[in-house]
């Protein structure tokens, strides 16, 4: 086999070599650095998860004190003062403690629907401000914004009687039933709200009696955390939502973790190319190592070639005076030559024998 072929075997086997090696460890190297980038990022969500579900947490149990709170009041509580009993000095929904308005912040507003649709107030005083802003304008907006929201439909729609109560005044005694409380979703001015509504039942109609909660109370309860959160109607829609759980329809607490998720998927894009470069140093050692290698099979096959030429060179140098050595050795020793000059014949192998020291 020449050089040359084993200088293209050793070129051939070390390049094969290298990729190999190379691609499974770029193949494992990826998968690896790709796992833990993963596991960076899901190590953030995890935490946004957990603070998520902790909020919404607190959140239910606010709302659910409330809705027992609530579920305990009578249903003579929800009675509206009659407009054209203005007159009468006992004033405005009076006996009712909802008459001064809501007494838990979290309440917009308490309302009655009777059976034709229209939405009564127990009190005449409800604003987003505060409580008893006298202002018969702001009963008009809160009833009209009750009535668009068509809370309506959402009588009947509890889960059965949980009280009875015995009508006052009424002789002989009427049996009243309650509904449960349950939890709502409706629409005030596009705006998703929560509502808890119940249906009572008297021996003359069916009314539905609730109330509504502020949905700037909501958010400030769920506020505070590292990250923006936000309330909203429907179900969890994304790893950084968890569901309030609500006896009814269903509610969201949504927090926007994105400077911690940007900060997580960085961190992960940091190893990727953390390890591209090394993979790449790695490859470029390699290369020269099996450049070294190659150069190495390379400069001894130079030697073997050059010892190769020294060898025949130093043969040749030598076979010439051997040749005369021999020659004049044999003339001499068997008298062939002419024996005037044997003395010429002893010069020419001292010449010859000079030159073989030499070489």
């Amino acid at each position: 086999m020449s050089g040359r072929a084993r200088i293209a075997i050793a070129a051939g086997a070390t390049v094969v070599s290298l990729g190999v090696l190379g691609l499974a460890w770029f193949i494992t190297g990826s998968r690896a650095v790709r796992e833990e980038s993963a596991r960076v990022e899901r190590g953030a969500i995890d935490i946004v998860r957990e603070a998520a579900a902790e909020r919404a947490a607190t959140l239910a149990a606010r709302l659910d004190a409330l809705r027992r709170t609530e579920a305990r009041r009578s249903y003579l509580d929800y009675t509206s003062h009659d407009e054209d009993s203005a007159d009468c000095a006992c004033g405005p929904g009076s006996g009712s403690p909802l008459a001064e308005g809501p007494a838990d912040p979290l309440i917009w507003a308490h309302f009655e629907i009777d059976e034709y649709g229209r939405v009564r107030l127990p009190t005449a005083v409800v604003s987003e401000a505060g409580r008893n802003a006298p202002n018969d304008q702001t009963e008009r907006e809160i009833r009209e914004q009750i009535e668009c929201a068509a809370l309506d439909r959402f009588a009947g729609s509890n889960r059965g009687p949980v009280a009875i109560e015995l009508a006052r005044g009424a002789f002989p005694p009427t049996i009243v039933t309650v509904g449960a409380l349950t939890w709502r979703t409706a629409r005030f001015e596009d705006e998703p709200a929560l509502v808890a509504l119940r249906e009572v039942a008297t021996a003359d109609a069916t009314m539905a009696q609730g109330f509504v909660v502020r949905r700037a109370a909501l958010e400030s309860l769920v506020a505070g955390s590292r990250w923006p959160a936000t309330v909203r109607d429907g179900t969890p829609e994304a790893v950084t939502e968890a569901q309030v759980t609500l006896d009814g329809d269903p509610w969201t607490v949504a927090l926007d973790p994105k400077a911690e998720i940007d900060d997580a998927r960085a961190a992960g894009a940091g190893l990727v190319r953390r390890f591209r470069r090394t993979f790449a140093a790695g490859l470029l050692c390699a290369a020269i190592a099996g450049l070294l290698i190659v150069g190495l099979v390379a400069q001894s096959e130079r030697l073997a070639r050059d010892r190769g030429r020294f060898a025949a060179a130093a043969a040749h140098e030598l076979r010439t005076p051997l040749t005369g050595l021999r020659l004049y050795g044999e003339m001499l020793a068997d008298g062939t030559g002419d024996p005037a000059r044997a003395k010429e014949y002893a010069g020419r192998l001292a010449g010859e024998a000079e030159r073989l020291g030499r070489v």
